[in-house]
């Protein structure tokens, strides 16, 4: 006899017969997950970033300070600029020096060429730079401004030097002013010591530069310093001193001659003559040593064909 089968509808029997159904799951997806999941906690670590350490006080301070340098710099030029900008205005024109024509003294002489008497405001004759011999040009080198031709005007490496050296004696015991400065505080500016007239002095030093050549500056110069005993130029200095014509200096009387200007009152070799010749030892020593490397190194202009040789 074939066995009885039974088929119970669900609502034939109470609802606590039938549970919730059970889910069931593969055991490989179980494991997979299982093993999975200590590889996504890793990556999670690796993912979040590590609390970074603080700098030290050390490299806080250091920012700031060249932060604040740079800053500080910046101002500094800009207010160089502004202040050569203000003090660039209206300023003497140094094309006008092409044109140079200072007062010379007036010679009055009689029918045979004898001279009767002379008239001038400032003792002064102008001689042309073919007449002035390679050893005064060396010595007013030494003396005044080793540097002259290779500088534009301004001597910045010099005003270093002259700072540093007034700083260590206790006094103004140097100079900077170049050459061309001279010629421009002489020619174009005021003698008054101010700020104001310094910074003229620099504008106008490097517009010099650009409008006439170095020898054309060294003529200017050396026709129109003062050389004390109301003598200007070097050629009523080598009149005054030593008798003769610029052309006819040796490197000794040159050297006299050209440190003068740095204080003509104490250095004249008339009224001061041991001054003067203290002066003229060290001139003696640079002029023949620039001499010595002139022809070929940086004091070729010396010996071009616009100065005597001697």
């Amino acid at each position: 006899m074939a066995p009885e089968r039974w088929s119970i509808a669900r609502g034939a029997l109470p609802s606590r017969f039938f549970g919730p159904p059970v889910r069931t799951s593969d055991p490989m997806s179980t494991s997979t997950r299982s093993r999975a999941k200590p590889a996504t906690e890793s990556a999670t670590q690796k993912s979040t970033p590590r609390a970074s350490k603080p700098p030290s006080r050390f490299w806080r301070w250091t920012k700031r300070l060249l932060v604040t340098g740079v800053a500080l710099a910046a101002l500094g030029v800009l207010g160089l600029v502004v202040l050569f900008w203000y003090h660039g205005r209206d300023l003497p024109d140094v094309a006008t020096l092409r044109s140079y024509s200072p007062p010379q003294t007036t010679r009055v002489l009689d029918r045979d060429g004898e001279l009767l008497g002379e008239i001038f405001s400032e003792r002064r004759t102008v001689i042309p730079m073919s007449r002035i011999p390679r050893v005064m040009v060396l010595a007013t080198l030494a003396a005044e401004d080793a540097d002259f031709y290779q500088h534009e005007g301004v001597d910045y490496p010099g005003i270093v030097r002259a700072l540093i050296r007034d700083l260590t004696s206790g006094r103004r015991a140097q100079g900077a002013s170049t050459i061309t400065q001279q010629v421009v505080k002489l020619l174009l500016l005021s003698p008054e010591r101010t700020i104001s007239r310094k910074i003229r002095e620099q504008i106008l030093a490097r517009r010099l530069e650009q409008e006439l050549t170095k020898d054309e500056i060294l003529h200017l110069y050396l026709n129109h310093i003062n050389f004390g005993h109301g003598r200007y130029g070097v050629q009523e200095a080598a009149q005054f001193y030593f008798g003769k014509d610029a052309e006819d200096l040796t490197l000794a009387e040159a050297t006299l001659i050209a440190g003068i200007p740095q204080a003509p009152a104490r250095l004249s070799p008339r009224s001061h003559p041991e001054a003067a010749r203290g002066t003229s030892v060290g001139s003696i020593s640079r002029a023949a040593r620039m001499s010595s490397i002139g022809r070929s190194g940086q004091y070729a202009s010396c010996f071009s064909s616009s100065c005597r040789s001697t």
